[in-house]
């Protein structure tokens, strides 16, 4: 059994097969535990910094995607 990290595509399922059409994926083993982790940070600082009047709503979205992204990675690293 192995665990990807797809963040973006396409997948379709069909008599029992899986097809995944993506412009990236990552192993379990390719993921940064500690890359993701400061990735995490960096997305929540972005957040709670623009939780202002002036912010722009596309800055908090992308550090929201960000940070989830982050998370998914965090998740996927961690299965056994």
């Amino acid at each position: 059994e192995t665990t990807y990290f797809v963040a973006s595509g396409y997948a379709h399922v069909r008599n029992n097969e899986l097809s995944i059409l993506t412009p990236y994926l990552e192993t379990q083993s390719d993921i940064d535990e500690s890359r993701a982790k400061e990735a995490k940070q960096r997305a929540e600082k972005h957040l709670y910094a623009s939780s202002g009047e002036d912010s722009s709503s596309v800055d908090r979205g992308r550090a929201l995607l960000a940070m989830l992204r982050s998370e998914e990675r965090l998740f996927v690293k961690s299965q056994k």
